[in-house]
């Protein structure tokens, strides 16, 4: 069997040096999330983030903006316009 260095035991971590999700303007809480899961086909896999969770929005239009850095050179920095249309 041929080891693939992408296949880790362990969640893959950054050292996150600033990280920030805003809803609207309105900061949004984050927590460092980890985890192991299994595909459909029972392989097992490990996950790692930072993450913020919103309650089911109202019928509207809504701006969520991502911003974070890690050592290394990542960044990410993006803006999504959401529109939430009635049920």
């Amino acid at each position: 069997m041929q080891h693939n260095r992408f296949y880790s035991k362990t969640p893959q971590a950054m050292h996150v040096l600033r990280a920030t999700a805003a809803l609207n303007g309105v900061d949004l809480p984050l927590r460092e999330f980890s985890a192991q899961f299994r595909t459909r086909w029972l392989t097992r896999r490990f996950t790692w983030g930072v993450w913020a969770g919103i309650a089911p929005l109202e019928p509207g239009e809504y701006v969520l903006e991502i911003k974070a850095k890690a050592h290394g050179g990542f960044w990410v920095d993006t803006t999504y316009h959401l529109e939430v249309a009635a049920a």
